[in-house]
């Protein structure tokens, strides 16, 4: 899988997580590919539109050269036209690492609960595709 799609992938993946993290599907049994919720609102849902904004700004975050490996990176979540520079610079900053893992964690915006909600599902559908859990 080439950077540019690592890269996009886990951008929409930490927004849809962060976002819907104790969403449950319709009748409430969880659905096994999750469908995004907020595309045409908080980002694009045409692919090329979100493919042309995610490009550039990656394009625009400039990042000075990191001695070690990353080991992690915090990023905004909010809409891309308040935060998706900002969340560039952070995901640039580990683009061509390789992790064996990726957790996310975030709020709930959609439910209030004690404790913890953890997405058992296959994946999450997006405009670029599907990212599978």
């Amino acid at each position: 899988m080439n950077t540019f799609i690592k890269t996009t992938s886990c951008i929409i993946l930490v927004v849809f997580l962060i976002l819907s993290i104790s969403e449950k599907g319709r009748g409430g049994e969880m659905d096994t590919i999750r469908e995004p919720i907020i595309a045409g609102t908080w980002y694009p849902a045409d692919p090329a539109r979100l493919r042309a904004d995610i490009e550039e700004y990656l394009a625009g975050a400039r990042v000075d050269a990191i001695a070690g490996k990353v080991m992690g990176v915090i990023s905004p979540h909010a809409g891309y036209v308040y935060s998706g520079q900002v969340a560039a610079h952070a995901y640039k900053a580990a683009q061509g690492s390789e992790f064996d893992a990726v957790i996310l964690i975030g709020p709930s915006h959609r439910a209030s609960f004690r404790g913890a909600s953890i997405y058992n599902g296959e994946g999450y559908k997006t405009p670029l595709g599907i990212i599978p859990v």
